[in-house]
């Protein structure tokens, strides 16, 4: 079993940290949104979707998590550089 997608959050649970931690901050300026989650392997349209419903729920920043260190992962990590973002 792939631990990591287990991990993932979804956008629904990071539109509901942001509606619990905004009133709780004392400034209205703005602040990053850090997801580490999966979009290697998808298909260049799903992935987009993927990305796209984080953005909508307020994430600011995508951490693609890939499993360094097991064999072949410096193939995919290369792989998903040279692919570029799912939207280009």
């Amino acid at each position: 079993m792939d631990m990591r997608v287990i991990m993932e959050p979804s956008p629904e649970q990071i539109r509901e940290v942001l509606e619990f931690t905004s009133p709780l901050r004392n400034t209205d300026d703005p602040f990053d949104v850090v997801v580490s989650a999966i979009s290697y392997g998808l298909d260049k349209d799903v992935a987009r979707k993927k990305l796209q419903s984080f953005k909508d729920a307020g994430t600011t920043w995508w951490l693609e998590w890939l499993e360094c260190g097991k064999p072949d992962s410096l193939a995919e990590v290369r792989e998903q550089i040279m692919a570029g973002p799912p939207a280009g």
